[in-house]
């Protein structure tokens, strides 16, 4: 094997290896949102106190968290029928409380927030 050959070799083994460890960081990501989204249902269930969400009742406030990228902070809003893909509560206090119990940076990285 010539030296240029060994040198291909070591840039083919270390861009494979690089290609893993962005592979294993991806994984860490993953399973770190899915705790997170966990901790964030588990809360709203505490906050619902047993009271299930009727999506077919117009009066009952179904509250979600969402990041305000233009003033960057976490904010809370409600909806009454329109179902979206996020975890929903009734209770208002959502917000502070994800936030006491998760914390902020945490929340940041399930939102995808860059800082």
């Amino acid at each position: 094997m010539t030296k240029l050959e060994r040198i291909q070799e070591m840039e083919k083994q270390l861009a494979e290896l690089k290609k893993q460890v962005e592979e294993e960081k991806e994984c860490e990501d993953y399973k770190k949102r899915l705790l997170i989204e966990q901790r964030i249902k588990d809360i709203a269930l505490l906050l619902n106190d047993g009271r299930k969400i009727d999506w077919k009742d117009d009066a009952q406030r179904k509250y979600h968290i969402y990041y305000d990228n233009y003033n960057e902070e976490f904010r809370i809003d409600y909806l009454y029928s329109n179902q979206l893909e996020c975890v929903f509560c009734l209770s208002d206090k959502f917000l502070e409380t994800a936030l006491e119990y998760i914390g902020e940076e945490d929340l940041k990285f399930y939102f995808g927030v860059d800082e």
